[in-house]
């Protein structure tokens, strides 16, 4: 919170940082979202740490899933035996899309992020309601088979 955001120990600079109340850098710093558990930057770290603990995106081979939502992007990564599916609304609405995961063993997605379960319809595809932009990755199977996988990593 000190003069200039932190970003300049100079006495005058080229742009000012923001000094308003709401988004000004006396309430809007690292300092202060550090302490925050609910701010965005510690939000994003978490998403970063959850992106990273995702292996199959870094390492996997994909392939495109057919949503019934022109606005919504599915994606299937395979590793190691394992599948993780990003389901993404790049649309201002929200949408209920429905997809097929063509795995065997997909009538199961535990989100990655929430721990929820989703279980596949009768008809063997899943349906998901995304608010505008939302997302959601799921793992193909239980939450807790990238143990199984990584125990035979040792």
């Amino acid at each position: 919170p000190e003069a200039h955001g932190g970003f300049s120990r100079a006495e005058t600079v080229v742009r000012p940082a923001i000094a308003d109340r709401t988004y000004g850098y006396r309430t809007r710093n690292v300092e202060a979202q550090r302490r925050d558990p609910s701010s965005l930057l510690n939000w994003q770290e978490r998403l970063i740490r959850m992106r990273k603990e995702c292996q199959e995106i870094g390492w996997g081979d994909y392939s495109v899933l057919r949503t019934t939502a022109p606005s919504v992007l599915g994606l299937c990564y395979d590793w190691r035996g394992t599948a993780l599916i990003t389901i993404h609304n790049f649309s201002p609405r929200t949408v209920h899309t429905e997809f097929a995961t063509d795995r065997a063993h997909g009538d199961v997605l535990f989100d990655v992020f929430d721990g929820t379960r989703h279980k596949a319809a009768r008809n063997g595809r899943h349906r998901l309601t995304l608010k505008p932009w939302a997302w959601h990755w799921l793992r193909v199977g239980d939450g807790d088979n990238v143990l199984a996988r990584q125990a035979l990593d040792v």
